[in-house]
């Protein structure tokens, strides 16, 4: 047995482990300090695993250059967890049948206060500006490869006129579960495709944790924060996560990862 064995941590990526890139041509970051406890932690028996909103595919292209989970991950937000040693989906909650037509609804009600619309299925994703010619009928085309999606991402102009959209989408879809995943990025999914539902599953693959960590910073993390043995929030997350969290770690410029892992 190592110094953490029984311990697991379930982190989120962008902007609690990772600096993610402002643009296309901006590779992310990831400081050496937490690559190096990361490596540690696993050396010495601890669990580590990513709790994300990225897909698999992203993933294994973007962080596993550096460093790799000894666990399968949470993706899609709740929606999926990956086991990425078999390539294997282990779990999948799709959205409601009710809720597809969220895109053309948002459309139609607010196509000059949102930007863009991704469109995430199991194994795909789709990637519409809602500036687009024939939006609509491009959308309905997206919509008809698939009968099972995971779940929706918005990204609004700005970020007052995405939380009016938010309202206006808890209105509309009050069964779904519909956190912003940064400032202006509106997400709609299952009511059960929550990081917390699937972090409390992932302990249960691993009889011998006593011990769940789950750290994070925006609104999408807040169920895996209430869910976790120990909840944290890196110093530079919202309002609404620092309240719920357990205990307040330093900036995740800062080696938030490093942080949490030298004080077990």
């Amino acid at each position: 047995m190592g110094k953490y064995t029984g311990y697991m941590i379930c982190t989120d990526l962008d902007g609690t482990f990772t600096q993610p890139p402002r643009n296309d041509n901006e590779d992310l970051y990831i400081s050496r300090e937490n690559l190096d406890a990361v490596e540690y932690f696993k050396s010495e028996g601890g669990i580590f695993t990513f709790s994300t909103g990225r897909r698999p595919g992203y993933i294994k292209e973007k962080i596993f250059p550096f460093v790799k989970p000894n666990a399968p991950m949470i993706t899609v937000n709740g929606a999926s967890i990956y086991d990425h040693e078999k390539d294997e989906i282990l779990k999948s909650v799709f959205l409601p049948q009710n809720a597809l037509d969220a895109p053309f609804v948002a459309y139609e009600k607010f196509r000059d206060k949102l930007e863009e619309v991704f469109i995430i299925a199991e194994t795909e994703e789709f990637n519409l500006q809602f500036d687009e010619k024939i939006f609509e009928e491009k959308l309905q085309k997206i919509m008809s490869l698939h009968e099972e999606w995971y779940k929706f991402v918005f990204r609004g102009v700005n970020a007052e006129e995405t939380i009016k959209f938010q309202k206006f989408l808890q209105e509309r879809y009050p069964e779904c579960y519909l956190p912003r995943s940064w400032e202006t990025g509106q997400e709609i999914l299952a009511p059960t495709a929550t990081k917390g539902e699937r972090a409390l599953e992932l302990k249960g693959m691993f009889p011998q944790v006593h011990t769940l960590i789950c750290v994070g910073d925006h609104e999408n993390d807040i169920p895996m924060i209430e869910a976790a043995d120990k909840g944290y929030a890196v110093k530079n997350a919202v309002d609404e996560v620092l309240k719920v969290a357990d205990f307040v770690t330093v900036d995740y410029t800062e080696g938030a990862i490093a942080k949490i892992i030298a004080e077990i």
